[in-house]
């Protein structure tokens, strides 16, 4: 795509009913405002047209291709200050770059919180993307 075709991507993406539609690798994705809190919105990511719960559990191309990844901590601040008490600042450091896979964890989900983050995930895992408009053939 595009510069320009981002640029519309993301205008049309900007308001509460937003929505955009894209072939991306041979898959229809279809982006939507979803509210994801109280007063929080986000981007929802469908694929083919829905959004299945085996690509969040289970490694697969299009958790790979569309999902968005965080990384959390495996414990609160309490536990945290239990494991690294008596530690030096050098030594926590040390300890917590050894140990970062047994001290957090990866989740998949197919919201993105800003445009400008799916763009690049976007980008960086797919190699055909293609806007769709309505009234296009591909539609």
């Amino acid at each position: 795509m595009t510069k320009e075709e981002w640029l519309a991507a993301e205008n049309e993406m900007s308001g509460l009913l937003g929505k955009a539609d894209m072939k991306i690798d041979g898959y229809d994705v279809s982006l939507r405002v979803a509210k994801s809190g109280k007063l929080k919105y986000c981007i929802a990511v469908y694929v083919n047209g829905c959004i299945k719960g085996e690509w969040v559990a289970k490694d697969c191309e299009i958790r790979r291709k569309f999902f968005h990844c965080g990384v959390k901590s495996a414990f609160s601040k309490k536990e945290k200050d239990k494991i690294f008490k008596g530690m030096s600042k050098k030594q926590r450091e040390k300890f917590e770059a050894e140990n970062y896979d047994r001290l957090h964890y990866k989740y998949y989900e197919p919201y993105f919180s800003s445009f400008k983050t799916l763009k690049s995930h976007f980008i960086k895992n797919n190699t055909s993307i293609e806007m769709v408009r309505k009234g296009d053939s591909n539609a």
